[in-house]
């Protein structure tokens, strides 16, 4: 029998509070948008609104505290801005290694 799952799909305006009771989380596999980081868009204008899903991850981490926390992007996201701030908020409750 498989363990049980929890898929959550976060947007900007729902937040952490609308899911309700969940239990333990052992983990929170996360893959936040990654277009913005990237050539990918070609030469249409970067979306920072976009790029900042990252920090929900840290977010519901705070709200869930799953055991573990996998959160998987591009390279590009280690040179934007935020990337500091959301590896510093995970650090506070997790130890943390980027890998490439």
């Amino acid at each position: 029998m498989d363990p049980p799952s929890l898929n959550i799909w976060v947007d900007p305006f729902s937040g952490g509070g609308s899911l309700g009771e969940t239990g333990d989380i052992d983990l929170l596999l996360a893959s936040p948008e990654c277009t913005n980081h990237t050539c990918a868009k070609g030469s249409k204008p970067r979306d920072e609104g976009s790029k900042r899903t990252a920090i929900y991850v840290l977010d519901i981490a705070r709200i869930y505290k799953p055991r573990w926390v996998i959160l998987e992007n591009v390279i590009q996201m280690r040179s934007w801005h935020g990337y500091q701030e959301l590896i510093d908020g995970l650090s506070e409750d997790y130890s943390v290694l980027p890998q490439i």
